[in-house]
């Protein structure tokens, strides 16, 4: 497993194997860091989880998480430690990539088959990160879930500390909210104790008793590409019936071109053309005639 340790603008990263790993500034620590207090975090690393045990208070995303308490760290949270120090499991980009972004119809019907991961879906989802249930993930399958210990919520959790119905999720548009339904514990987001529904917000930290979980915002779905346009259908000629229907009202015909004509002045109509061979046989008759006539002349000259 990998893990990165940054410091301001310097990244390292770590490559560890399941076990046990102690991070501090003492000579016996694994990963030793000048500045930190001796054996400051212990990581329990087993089948790609990372449990985090630390002798201090420590920031981990969103929320304070008390000392002695072990806590499960989601990739793509990050370790706050003292002197600007962090510590972080960072996201695998290239299964987020194959994730198969089911949606949340989809989760709902295969979850109860158990043909789908909660991993494997880009539904939003609830992680245990402390308590009883610790390391299962719940997908939200419906716009409304409950959340509570007894058999029919949604969301149940195995924690004696927690109500039958201790807070309820619900979705208004893209927007997740969550509502306090019991006093018995209280329900905390980030820390901070809840009188009335709050929106959730992606890597928000839900606690409940003495179980604490993480909420993963939905993901969208792939943009998916519009449709071409279909193609025009070509126009076809009038059917000989409309062409009779228009012959026979010349005047509506003739309106709506005079409607549609131009303003300016038609141009004269020209003289049609005569072919030169018509005129070269009128001037054969013409001679011939002439030539007849000349002829009858003389002979009545010569009588």
């Amino acid at each position: 497993m990998r893990l990165e340790l940054a410091f301001k603008d310097d990244v390292m990263p770590v490559d560890l194997v399941d076990g046990r790993v102690t991070v501090g500034g003492g000579p016996k620590d694994d990963i030793r860091l000048d500045g930190l207090p001796h054996g400051l975090l212990t990581l329990t690393l087993e089948r790609g989880q990372v449990l985090v045990r630390s002798i201090r208070s420590v920031r981990i995303g969103k929320a304070l998480f008390p000392a002695n308490v072990p806590r499960l760290v989601v990739p793509g949270e990050e370790l706050k430690l003292p002197n600007d120090v962090v510590l972080r499991q960072p996201l695998d980009a290239q299964r987020r990539e194959s994730r198969k972004l089911a949606g949340t119809a989809f989760v709902a019907k295969e979850l109860l088959s158990g043909d789908v991961h909660p991993e494997d879906t880009r539904a939003a989802t609830f992680t245990c990160v402390a308590g009883f249930d610790q390391g299962l993930t719940f997908p939200i399958a419906s716009d409304s879930v409950s959340i509570g210990r007894a058999d029919d919520a949604q969301v149940r959790l195995r924690d004696r500390a927690v109500s039958r119905v201790h807070a309820r999720l619900y979705r208004q548009g893209a927007q997740w909210w969550v509502k306090p339904l019991s006093d018995m514990n209280g329900t905390f987001v980030n820390g901070q104790r809840l009188r009335r529904e709050t929106p959730l917000q992606h890597g928000d930290v839900l606690e409940l008793g003495r179980t604490v979980l993480r909420f993963g915002g939905p993901e969208r779905a792939p943009a998916e590409q519009p449709p071409p346009p279909p193609p025009e259908a070509p126009q076809s000629p009038p059917a000989p019936t409309e062409r009779l229907e228009a012959s026979e009202a010349p005047g509506a015909v003739a309106g709506a071109r005079e409607e549609n004509a131009p303003t300016e002045a038609a141009p004269a109509p020209r003289s049609p053309r005569v072919p030169p061979e018509l005129v070269v046989m009128g001037l054969g008759a013409v001679l011939a005639v002439v030539g007849v006539a000349v002829s009858l002349l003389a002979c009545f000259a010569l009588g």
